[in-house]
């Protein structure tokens, strides 16, 4: 099982101390993550937020991931999608756990969530837009998210793509330019559209699980 160091980026010195490392180590379980090891760990998993844009602009104790929380329910549902070969499924597995964990998110500060989250009128759309107007998490993690969330429902519009590349829609471009404009040109030369996907999932639930210990 790899381990990878996944640390938080922030303009000022890191807030964690070298006696704090220990608890970031998590598992990624995954070749693509130990392949963009020293990218990752370079540039950071875990982005902080502009001051005056949301009101968590960095997870508490400077972006400690409990490994315990994260090694005990996300690297399975990151080996499921990693392995699945179809892209079609890809899309639908990577978002199915996005939204997931987003509603665990949205429980913690909305009283009587549940109830919302059982109407389904109440779309993956709409929980994001419901983050995003709160304001209460870096806009990153809802950018990252309606990227993989658009290339879902642009694969279940169109029977006839069998792949991202022959998808070619403006989602995939979109994704491809939000991933550059953080890890830079080298993410898409070593990565392939499958990859990333997988990495902007894994992003978006770093953050998710980063902030959430802040929402309580």
């Amino acid at each position: 099982m790899t381990q990878d160091l996944v640390r938080a980026t922030r303009p000022a010195p890191p807030l964690l101390k070298k006696r704090d490392l220990k608890r970031k180590m998590i598992s990624m379980d995954s070749t693509l993550f130990a392949r963009n090891k020293k990218l990752f760990e370079t540039k950071g998993l875990i982005l902080y937020g502009k001051k005056g844009e949301c009101l968590l602009t960095e997870p508490f104790m400077g972006g400690v991931v409990h490994a315990d929380d994260w090694n005990s329910v996300v690297p399975n549902f990151l080996r499921r999608i990693n392995k699945l070969r179809d892209d079609r499924a890809l899309l639908i597995m990577s978002a199915l756990t996005i939204e997931y964990y987003l509603d665990l998110v949205l429980a913690c500060w909305i009283p009587k969530y549940k109830t919302l989250s059982e109407n389904r009128d109440f779309t993956f759309s709409l929980k994001l837009d419901l983050l995003d107007s709160f304001k209460l998490l870096p806009k990153y993690i809802v950018t990252h998210a309606n990227c993989v969330r658009k290339l879902r429902n642009d694969f279940a519009h169109d029977i006839n793509a069998d792949s991202l590349k022959e998808l070619g829609t403006k989602s995939l471009s979109s994704l491809r330019g939000i991933l550059q404009s953080h890890f830079g040109d080298e993410i898409l030369e070593a990565n392939s559209e499958r990859d990333l996907v997988s990495i902007s999932t894994g992003v978006v639930l770093l953050g998710l699980f980063a902030y959430k210990s802040g929402i309580h």
